[in-house]
Order: structure tokens, then sequence, then C-alpha cells
């Protein structure tokens, strides 16, 4: 029986615009526009560190601005570091909001992400949820972020420090993530998993209302 629901944030709560950051790193220059698409074919470690907490925000822009060779200040790198983030879909945070206050599944959130990032994820939250929910906290149980760990996905790490903490059992815990590899890492230390395809396989595909209108999972779905 599942009895916990982990769930990553981009493009699985939060939708995500690749084009829109490709588009923005153009704006800054023919180099810049180069490294777009090198980022996008494998992130430079660098951004990795970023995403474990090595570095600090300052640290981060640095190693930004000399991988683009641009002048660009804090203010304008950051834009375009955030341009890939796009909305949330109201249903996925009804969805979400109502698992939590029903307690019928323990809800967590685990996500690579980093210290730039996560205000501008919540000043879109609140944004989209007209101020309904004014933190990403508000609606899970407990929320993981890489840069707060030390670690990222596929880490199999961090998917046992998640368990660890909250003693739940990887039988009775399923992950939701857009990644492969994330996925087969978590399946390996035997939590259920399974892969979201932006548009096509979503969240809200996986659970139903019963007869008492609350909201049951069903991997049959």
């Amino acid at each position: 029986m599942i009895r916990n629901l982990i769930f990553d944030l981009g493009h699985v709560i939060i939708d995500l615009n690749e084009q829109a950051a490709k588009d923005a790193l153009q704006q800054l220059g023919e180099q810049a526009s180069i490294e777009a698409y090198a980022i996008s074919d494998k992130k430079p470690e660098f951004l990795n560190d970023f995403e474990k907490g090595f570095l600090t925000n300052d640290e981060f822009r640095n190693m930004f601005r000399n991988f683009l060779q641009t002048n660009n200040n804090d203010e304008q790198l950051d834009k375009v570091w955030n341009a890939i983030l796009g909305d949330f879909p109201l249903e996925r945070l009804t969805l979400i909001d109502e698992l939590n206050q029903q307690k019928k599944y323990r809800t967590f959130l685990l996500s690579n992400t980093n210290a730039i990032h996560i205000p501008e994820v919540e000043n879109i939250l609140r944004k989209n949820s007209q101020n309904q929910y004014t933190t990403l906290q508000t609606l899970f149980e407990k929320v993981y972020y890489s840069q707060e760990m030390g670690m990222r996905k596929p880490d199999a790490k961090i998917y046992e420090q998640v368990l660890k903490d909250n003693d739940l059992k990887a039988e009775e815990t399923f992950f939701f993530d857009d990644n492969f590899e994330n996925i087969q890492s978590a399946k390996s230390i035997g939590i259920n998993a399974i892969l979201i395809i932006p548009k096509e396989k979503e969240i809200i595909q996986f659970f139903k209302k019963d007869i008492e209108n609350n909201w049951s999972f069903d991997n049959n779905l």
C-alpha cells in the first residue's frame, strides 16, 4: 500500500520553459548563445555544485558570468537564470494542497534547485495562486532542496536521507520525477517511481476522487 508521496518540482509541480531560458541567454550576446546549447547538452560542474549548495550566490554569479563571457550585472544574470521558470497550474496546486490536508498520504517535495531559483519560484507561486499559497512549505509535510542537503538527484543517498528523516518505508513510497536517471535511482533502493512527461503524463492523471470527494492514488490510471 502506498502511504507516502514524494514529488519533484520542475515539470511536475511548476512548468519549466527551456526555450525561454535559451532565448534569454542569447540576448546576452553571441558567446552566451553558443553556451546556451552547451548548458542544455551537459551541465558544467559548477552548476551542479550550486545545486548542492557548495557555492554562494555571488560565487555562482561570477562563475556563470565568466562561463558566458559577459559583463552583465547580478540582476541581469538572475533574470536570465530564472527565465526557465514557468507557472504553477492551479489544478496541481489544488491537488497537492488537498492531499496534504486530507492526511491520507504523507507528502514531500524533493527538488534539485538552488538559492536563486527558490525566491522566484515562491514569487510565482504567490502570483499564480493569488496569495492563497505563500510558500511551498505550506503545501507539503516537508520540503527538501538539494542545495540544503549538500547532494542532488540521482545520488541514491538523497532518497535514503528523505526516507530516514521521516521513518518512511521505500515500498510504501511513490516518487514522481521528470528525469529518467532520477527515477531509476529511486527504484534502485526500492521506491516506487514513475516518469512524468510534460503535457503527456501529468501527476493529476494518477489520482481520482472517491465517493467522499477525497483524492486516492491509483498507479493503474
